[in-house]
């Protein structure tokens, strides 16, 4: 289960492979790795045990289960493609199965598991590395000569168009289909590893100099590949974590030795982002790229145009024009009929945060990397392609939510046990629209 489970979550990135075509769509290495980690997990704890992870998520569930019945009927009677709603009924599966798996590990201290874990982010990062790798000899991509004709001309375009589109050419897309954007997948993955591996190491500190050592070599790996990456994106999500560890530590008035040597880290590796001049690629990555901005204002236009012309069914296909918005995209798709609950799971996502925000300086290290991780999904609720959560963020929430069913679960029993728990470091957060008691 332990190697299965690091060896899906390593996988997952991986999303530019083709591995079958099938009359519903192309079948890619993520969703087979999706597929195999669901099916370990059933296996290892049974079906009727899986509700276990989302106790106190059932409305969220049974929203998702409402809008994507609703989707498929509604795409049955406006002709289109059934592909979409059918690969978010096997992410939605895989959801559950995942959070299943945190809650026992958590619930249950399933040490051998939460050690393995600690090594998530670590496999990931040889596992992009060799598939990049793998990938930039196949098409003749030679990624130091890119980057640094990036950095020289200081354009990201160069970085973005030869060394990740070149790289996703030749595994399933034609070298024209071949999208950049789906590096926003590929290193939203890398991150989720980041916050799983940071989870677990938070309840099991690693004691063994050589192991912590490697620990944070692969952390700092990571952030560079994510720097890489110049996904706006995933970028924000990314920096949302360092900017709550410091309201935190200034809320508390602690500074731990790891945030001190976060610190030091992230002051060395802007100073050699500048050095390098890789920094300024970054600046105007952000800064001067603006025809995405301006596109996606006129395309949120075009949705609420959309929605008013075809408010009841809906029965636009936004491949090709999505907003980039969840609620948006999924109104046009399907109508009010669809629109509805997806302002509700909108809502849930957006409060679930909320909700862990508003106690960031009480809880424990084990529960912060939670609050860091709901910023995925958050952000990518509104920027992502298509306008649908995907693989990455279904196996976030799972982790997050899976978390805390394990610790209302602990803290009710000991509740249960007499044996009161204080409003403390350990209490967590209540899931928006609960139905459990």
């Amino acid at each position: 289960m332990r190697f299965a489970a690091v060896a899906a979550f390593a996988a997952i990135p991986l999303q530019w492979f083709l591995v079958a075509q099938s009359p519903a769509g192309d079948i890619r290495l993520h969703q087979l790795a999706a597929v195999f980690l669901t099916a370990v997990i059933v296996l290892k704890y049974g079906l009727p045990r899986l509700e276990r992870g989302v106790r106190g998520a059932q409305l969220f569930i049974l929203a998702n289960v409402y809008m994507l019945v609703l989707w498929v009927a509604l795409n049955v009677f406006n002709g289109l493609a059934l592909t979409q709603p059918i690969k978010q009924a096997t992410f939605l599966a895989t959801f559950i199965a995942v959070a299943a798996l945190f809650f026992f590990a958590a619930r249950d201290a399933d040490n051998e598991l939460i050690d393995t874990l600690r090594w998530t982010a670590a496999a990931c990062v040889v596992v992009l590395i060799a598939a990049f790798g793998y990938s930039m000899l196949s098409n003749g991509v030679n990624p130091v000569d890119v980057i640094q004709r990036s950095i020289a001309a200081g354009d990201p375009n160069i970085l973005q168009k030869e060394l990740f589109r070149s790289s996703f050419a030749g595994f399933g897309f034609e070298a024209e289909e071949a999208r950049g954007n789906l590096r926003h997948e590929v290193f939203g993955g890398l991150l989720f590893t980041m916050y799983v591996a940071s989870w677990a190491n938070a309840r099991r500190p690693l004691v063994i100099p050589r192991h912590r050592n490697l620990y944070r070599a692969s952390m700092v790996a990571a952030s560079l590949m994510l720097l890489i990456s110049l996904s706006r994106s995933i970028l924000v999500a990314a920096a949302i974590w360092p900017l709550l560890s410091l309201i935190r530590a200034l809320l508390t008035g602690r500074v731990s030795t790891r945030q001190q040597l976060a610190v030091v880290a992230g002051a060395v590796g802007v100073a050699v982002l500048a050095l390098t001049g890789f920094l300024s690629v970054l600046w105007a990555r952000f800064t001067e790229e603006t025809d995405s901005y301006t596109t996606r204002e006129d395309l949120i236009a075009l949705a609420l145009e959309r929605i008013a012309d075809n408010f009841w069914t809906g029965g636009i296909d936004t491949e090709r024009t999505s907003s980039h918005n969840f609620v948006l995209d999924m109104w046009q798709r399907g109508g009010i009929f669809t629109g509805i609950p997806a302002v509700f799971i909108f809502l849930f996502i957006s409060f679930l945060w909320l909700l862990l925000l508003l106690r960031v300086r009480t809880i424990s290290d084990a529960l912060f990397p939670l609050a860091a991780a709901m910023a995925l999904p958050c952000v990518r609720l509104v920027t992502q392609g298509g306008g649908s959560l995907q693989i990455v963020e279904w196996v976030t929430l799972a982790f997050v939510l899976g978390v805390l069913a394990a610790s209302r679960e602990k803290a009710r029993q000991s509740t249960a046990a007499d044996q009161p728990v204080a409003a403390g470091p350990e209490s967590p957060p209540p899931v928006p629209f609960s139905t459990s008691r």
